[in-house]
């Protein structure tokens, strides 16, 4: 019978003719709107003729009304695309290479601001970046064999993020450009406290193309990093490198906006219905009750 919005306009309508030419009319609108919304998408000046009808304007003429729908459909595929909104951000936009730690620029609502979270560092198994550039954030002596041996040598970058209290964090992505050296790493893993850091429990892993940008994006897990408290700490594990010189180096790039991304939600943590507390107090209440009961055969013994 349709959606509730066919179902309301109905209750006007009546059945029969009516209703059928309604429906016509709703399916001609619905086919036209689609004929004119082929891509590439362009608004016609005023008078021109359609393609195919002796006019040189290339693209379909368009109303504004059915612009208007294009443009809220495209805004709706933006918010797909590009996932959440920003909790942290980094910007890596004229900074060394070689700088010891870089706090987020970008801090999203209920998201705290005191040390560890959004600050970007380093493990304390490599060493600042060799010959440092400007405009990255990088590393040298990500030289182990496996993540195994990466993991039990702390050669990784580290950040991590803090909710406020009273406050639970959903996190969506993790998005960021990077590039390495020719003798850099070869291999790398995204890891955090939710599941641990052991080769096991890698939330994602990748391969480094040699002297080449390996820019990701990393879709976490709704199951495990929906609804969290307190802090959670990401590090990202590289290994392979060949450690020649100070040219063995992986590193945060620069590009237009935030480099290092987590995107996610915020929302007030859920208050405990009254009958939880009456339950809590209920407990506690009878815990006192019992030792004031064993109390007494014990006096009563001395």
């Amino acid at each position: 019978m349709g959606g509730r919005g066919e179902v309301w306009f109905y209750a006007g309508l009546g059945t029969g003719d009516r209703k059928s030419r309604f429906l016509r009319s709703q399916q001609h609108l619905r086919a036209r709107i689609l004929r004119q919304a082929r891509p590439p998408f362009a608004l016609a000046p005023s008078g021109v003729k359609r393609q195919g009808a002796g006019s040189s304007y290339p693209y379909p003429a368009m109303k504004a009304s059915h612009a208007l729908i294009l443009t809220l459909l495209s805004s709706s595929v933006s918010l797909a695309v590009y996932g959440q909104p920003v909790l942290l951000g980094w910007d890596v936009n004229g900074v060394s290479e070689a700088t010891a730690s870089l706090s987020a620029g970008t801090v999203g609502a209920n998201i705290s601001t005191n040390s560890p979270s959004g600050v970007l560092s380093r493990g304390s198994g490599v060493g600042l970046a060799g010959s440092p550039l400007s405009n990255g954030f990088g590393a040298s002596g990500f030289t182990s064999g496996s993540l195994a041996d990466a993991i039990t040598n702390n050669d990784y970058f580290t950040f991590s993020i803090t909710v406020d209290y009273g406050y639970t964090m959903s996190l969506d992505s993790i998005i960021f450009k990077a590039s390495e050296t020719t003798s850099g790493p070869t291999n790398a893993a995204l890891l955090s406290t939710v599941g641990g850091f052991n080769s096991e429990s890698a939330v994602s892993t990748w391969l480094l193309p040699s002297a080449s940008n390996s820019d990701q994006s990393i879709t976490l897990s709704a199951l495990d990093f929906s609804h969290l408290t307190g802090t959670v700490e990401f590090r990202i594990y590289a290994w392979g490198g060949s450690g020649i010189s100070t040219t063995d180096k992986y590193r945060f790039r620069d590009l237009t906006g935030n480099d290092l991304v987590i995107s996610g939600t915020t929302a007030l943590a859920p208050v405990p219905e009254p009958s939880t507390y009456a339950a809590i107090l209920g407990g506690v209440a009878f815990v006192g009750v019992m030792a004031i009961r064993r109390r007494k055969p014990a006096a009563n013994a001395a």
